[in-house]
């Protein structure tokens, strides 16, 4: 059972009371997870919104960019049972935080991502997070499921692609070091572990790429991995092959993995392809091995590392 320590004083009525009913499924042991039918909108990494889920962040965004908190819980309330729960669970935990500030408002966020990375949806939940303004609770939620052994795997492949792809270099290395106590053997952390012995120009196994990949087809980083690995092995025809989809989708990756990407397409003769790909990476945020993989390339011009 969830309690959370608020006063009715600070919400409106309207707020107040959705927040009690916004609680009831952890006490009632109801389930706001449950699949919700109804057409896609978007789907990135495993999650998919709905027509109502994307009128519903919509209007979300606009009510947390006014700050209009209690407005934001009270309309998950009546929404219950036309937006899917991982979304819910977000917007009430983020409201909650902005409200409370509390820990057991914290914890409600946590739960919710928690359930979401569970589930696979996490990368893609954290996109709605950022649509909402909700960087800086997530952050903070995201880094703690980090050192938990459960929850470990899937959040630090989500902070490797949230962190990396925005250059937050402080972020994803504390997550990783929670990461690698909480779950050393997660296949995320091994992965990570992997990447980075190749940066330093080791070697790694190619047949555990090959198993990471097939444990895990639908991640793109082990696939960036194991084409890095073929690449250092000169097995440049292996590598591309081993991209699959990646290679058409970079953009979805951090710039690192980008870079690997450029070289793996320079070394079976797609300088045209590799040279667009380097033109949208900034070099900083590559570090000074991933900067060598597109070195011959040119840079974007005006771009610096992003904000933490």
């Amino acid at each position: 059972m969830v309690a959370i320590l608020l006063s009715p004083k600070r919400l409106s009525l309207a707020g107040f009371l959705a927040l009690l009913s916004g609680v009831a499924w952890a006490q009632q042991g109801s389930d706001p997870f449950a699949p919700r039918a109804g057409p896609v909108i978007a789907s990135r990494q495993g999650f998919a919104l709905s027509a109502s889920d994307e009128e519903f962040v919509s209007r979300c965004a606009e009510l947390a960019g006014q700050k209009r908190w209690s407005d934001m819980l009270a309309l998950a309330q009546v929404s219950t049972g036309r937006v899917s729960g991982p979304v819910l669970g977000l917007v009430r935990g983020y409201a909650l935080v902005e409200i409370d500030g509390s820990g057991e408002a914290s914890m409600i966020l946590r739960e919710s991502m928690a359930r979401a990375a569970h589930d696979g949806q996490l990368p893609g939940l954290l996109e709605v997070a950022d649509r909402l303004g909700a960087q800086s609770a997530t952050h903070a939620a995201l880094l703690k499921l980090c050192r938990e052994p459960e929850s470990a795997d899937p959040a630090f492949e989500a902070a490797r692609l949230r962190w990396g792809k925005s250059g937050q270099a402080p972020w994803l290395a504390a997550a990783y070091e929670k990461a690698k106590v909480a779950a050393p053997a997660a296949a995320s952390v091994l992965d990570y572990a992997r990447y980075r012995t190749l940066l330093a120009g080791g070697r790694v196994d190619e047949a555990a790429t090959l198993q990471a990949v097939e444990a895990s087809p639908g991640r793109p980083l082990p696939r960036v991995t194991r084409a890095f690995t073929l690449l250092r092995l000169g097995r440049a025809a292996d590598a591309e092959s081993a991209l699959g989809a990646v290679a058409v989708r970079p953009s979805e990756v951090p710039p690192g993995a980008q870079a690997v990407i450029a070289a793996v397409l320079a070394a079976n003769g797609h300088a045209d392809r590799a040279a667009a790909i380097s033109l949208k990476i900034s070099r900083a945020d590559l570090l000074p091995a991933e900067q060598s993989l597109v070195a011959k390339f040119p840079a974007p011009r005006g771009t610096t590392r992003a904000s933490p």
